[in-house]
């Protein structure tokens, strides 16, 4: 576990005076969301931003704290508990001994490292925290990556009391904003920040990957979900081969507890001879390396996804997105330019889109071309860091 800072007044950066934030970060799993919010404190930590992340001490160990430990980033564990919701009596004393223990370590950690501000990015995590966070005077800087939480009249309740407690509310898109106020009634407490391609785990073995000669070469990079298209892809893929057209289909991302959909689709392929053109490569960490050896990057999200980040990898490798209109997504994207907005969420409208571009070299060149300047231009790395700096900057109070 990496050492807690005890100083207040040392900065490293141009901050003035030294900013610390505690991150409430009670994720297990290492997804977008997660490597989202890590990013914020990775680009921040050049400005002299100081940041400790309270993990889940379960599951830390797992994921989280490796990749925190690799940024340089200084983590404690708290208790946490199981997710917030319908349970047995056993689950919710289970969550309330965890709300008492998490919230005191929080109270802990936060005495001895004097924070400036209190980052948290999840409801569910926010519950843990609740009593320590009713009564700091640390703002509270909210960032939300999801619709917020209004499906019950005691989620509406947490939301309103998550709203009137925090300083500033930071969403990762219009849609959300949206969605935030609509919630809330009230946008004053809103901005947005888009993501920037955030840091993934460092890659211990290069992808040997080699596209066939003469093949166009089609990428998804998501889990294998029913939420995230894999079906509307499967079925275009299938389509496009049909109709001759030269494509490979690639196909990265794991199935969580050995999910059948992934199994079925596999046999499927097989079992119509297409192994070889629609290929299953289970999960990769060498994203870098599948982005840069292939074509279109396709993001048939069938929800209304906040944003994705694999939309600004794909920008950064330079390859156009084919993608549904949904949720944030269209916010990334300009219609044949630097990418395609399918007409509808549908597997003829993204066969539609596919075919745009594997049958045009040029258009796909100067799509791909468009979407890294899109990137530098409207999501780089200057603009998240500047517009983090000025919320922190922004809110600054006494605690």
């Amino acid at each position: 576990m990496n050492s807690l800072s005890t100083t207040s007044s040392e900065n490293d950066g141009s901050l003035s005076p030294s900013i610390r934030v505690l991150v409430v970060f009670g994720g297990i799993p290492l997804y977008g969301q997660e490597r989202a919010n890590i990013e914020v404190f990775r680009s921040l930590k050049a400005c002299g931003v100081k940041a400790v992340f309270l993990t889940n001490k379960g599951w830390g160990r797992i994921a989280v704290e490796p990749f925190l430990n690799e940024l340089n980033l200084e983590w404690r564990p708290a208790r946490f508990g199981p997710p917030v919701g319908r349970g047995t009596v056993a689950t919710w004393l289970a969550i309330g001994w965890g709300v008492i223990a998490t919230s005191w370590c929080a109270l802990r950690v936060a005495s001895r490292f004097r924070p400036t501000h209190i980052y948290a990015l999840n409801w569910s995590y926010w519950v843990y925290v609740l009593p320590f966070l009713l009564f700091t005077r640390c703002p509270v800087i909210y960032r939300l990556g999801d619709e917020p939480p209004v499906h019950t009249w005691m989620h509406r309740l947490l939301w309103k009391l998550i709203y009137w407690k925090c300083r500033r509310v930071v969403c990762i898109s219009n849609y959300i904003k949206d969605r935030a106020a609509s919630a809330s009634g009230d946008a004053t407490k809103l901005t947005v920040i888009y993501n920037y391609p955030p840091a993934r785990i460092p890659v211990k073995k290069r992808l040997q990957l080699t596209k066939p000669s003469g093949e166009v070469a089609i990428v998804f990079l998501g889990q294998i979900s029913k939420e995230k298209g894999i079906e509307e892809f499967f079925r275009a893929a299938i389509e496009l081969i049909h109709r001759n057209f030269k494509i490979v289909c690639w196909i990265a991302g794991e199935s969580e507890w050995q999910n059948p959909l992934a199994q079925r689709l596999i046999n499927e392929a097989m079992e119509a001879g297409l192994a070889d053109r629609i290929v299953f490569l289970g999960y990769v960490d060498d994203v870098q390396t599948l982005l840069a050896k292939a074509d279109i990057h396709a993001c048939p999200s069938v929800w209304n996804e906040p944003l994705t980040n694999v939309i600004l990898e794909a920008k950064s490798a330079g390859i156009p997105t084919v993608a549904f209109p949904v949720g944030g997504i269209p916010e990334l994207i300009e219609h044949k330019i630097d990418g395609f907005l399918c007409r509808a969420a549908t597997t003829e409208a993204l066969i539609e889109g596919l075919e745009y571009f594997v049958g045009n070299a040029e258009a796909r060149t100067i799509a791909g071309k468009k979407a890294q300047l899109s990137l530098e231009r409207n999501f780089g790395f200057p603009r998240f860091q500047r517009q983090w700096v000025e919320v922190f900057r922004d809110t600054m109070t006494q605690c």
